[in-house]
């Protein structure tokens, strides 16, 4: 994913209040074009009443995980906590037009689900539409930040050995990251449009990112004493700019985003998707 907006904190907790990053979100909505539909995804750490409200008030979907004590109150007035639902593990349940919150925020889809790898690895996603097995599968693109975030410090860029100190100057280092990106991206970007993936992924290993593929690309390029060539998406691949559906962060899709962290930590939004790094913030 490509960064859109950020902005680092300074703390000793890697938690950020809605109040926090409201700024980036509006930064953000002002950025992305009208036609364009925001799809905001976030872990628990960012199940904020006021975030949801916000989404609301602004036109923003969302898929956001829920923790186990969050108040809802279903159609038939019935209020429980989401942790007081019992079901097999394997099964799923959706639950329409409910309220959640002592505010009452909604109404809100909300996808009850059990995976079969253990019940106490629950995935219970609040929606501000209907609920559906679709719901699950867009939040199920979370994965693509994660990735991101292992780019950010082990997997490319380092970020985490960094010794900067200063807001200022770490918010510097990320524009710095985010022009390599939109560079690296590209780069993998020709290589799947022109099929030639495998001149740099020999053993076709399905865990490489877009940033992997463009700095092997790159490297592979360097090593060659020939110059790397970048790709217009506009020009390539017009349906994309084209298109009226939402972007969400795939795995091995590039798209843009929002970040925000904290020395060490980061949260980043993709296209509308917000993550945290410890969760929903």
């Amino acid at each position: 994913a490509i960064p859109l907006v950020w902005r680092t904190y300074e703390g000793k907790s890697a938690t950020v209040g809605f109040d926090g990053y409201r700024e980036l979100l509006e930064e953000a909505e002002r950025l992305l074009p009208p036609r364009l539909e925001r799809v905001l995804l976030a872990d628990r750490g960012f199940q904020h009443l006021e975030l949801l409200d916000w989404c609301h008030q602004h036109g923003w979907l969302y898929r956001v995980r829920a923790k186990s004590y969050l108040g809802v109150r279903l159609p038939d007035g019935t209020e429980r906590r989401v942790g007081t639902f019992r079901r097999k593990v394997g099964e799923m349940r959706l639950l329409d037009s409910a309220y959640v919150g002592a505010a009452g925020i909604g109404p809100v889809g909300l996808v009850l689900c059990w995976p079969r790898y253990g019940q106490d690895q629950t995935m219970h996603v609040l929606s501000p539409d209907a609920p559906s097995v679709r719901t699950l599968e867009e939040f199920s693109r979370l994965e693509g930040i994660e990735r991101a975030f292992r780019d950010d410090k082990s997997a490319c860029f380092g970020i985490e050995r960094v010794r900067l100190t200063s807001p200022a100057r770490l918010d510097c280092l990320l524009l710095g990251i985010a022009m390599a990106q939109v560079l690296l991206v590209s780069m993998a970007t020709r290589l799947l449009l022109n099929n030639t993936r495998a001149t740099v992924d020999t053993h076709g290993e399905g865990g490489l990112s877009m940033l992997q593929l463009g700095g092997r690309h790159l490297r592979s390029e360097a090593w060659q004493g020939r110059t790397p060539q970048l790709v217009s998406i506009k020009a390539k691949c017009p349906e994309i700019i084209r298109s009226e559906s939402p972007l969400i962060a795939a795995r091995n899709v590039p798209s843009l985003n929002a970040r925000s962290g904290s020395e060490g930590e980061t949260a980043r939004a993709d296209q509308g998707d917000f993550r945290h790094d410890q969760g929903l913030a």
